[in-house]
């Protein structure tokens, strides 16, 4: 699986004409690539979480469940970047 991250941050020195996409309790949002799909993230999500919420669902994964505390024992979801 490959990922590649690009912000839709500009540089201090630059005057953005649109708005920074933020998420529901404004963190600023960027756009991640996984094997060729274009998603959204946001400052702060795993990549795990932000593939699932952009319907990428076949990341073997054993410890992201919501009612145990996380211990990245396991490795499964670790991915190319």
């Amino acid at each position: 699986m490959a990922i590649s991250i690009r912000d839709n941050f500009s540089p201090a020195t630059q005057v953005s004409q649109t708005p920074m996409v933020r998420n529901d309790v404004g963190h600023p949002g960027f756009t991640i690539t996984v094997d060729g799909k274009i998603m959204h993230a946001y400052e702060g999500q795993s990549i795990l979480s932000a593939a699932i919420d952009n319907g990428i669902n076949d990341i073997p994964n054993l410890c992201n469940d919501e009612k145990l505390e996380p211990t990245s024992a396991c490795r499964m979801c670790l991915v190319h970047i």
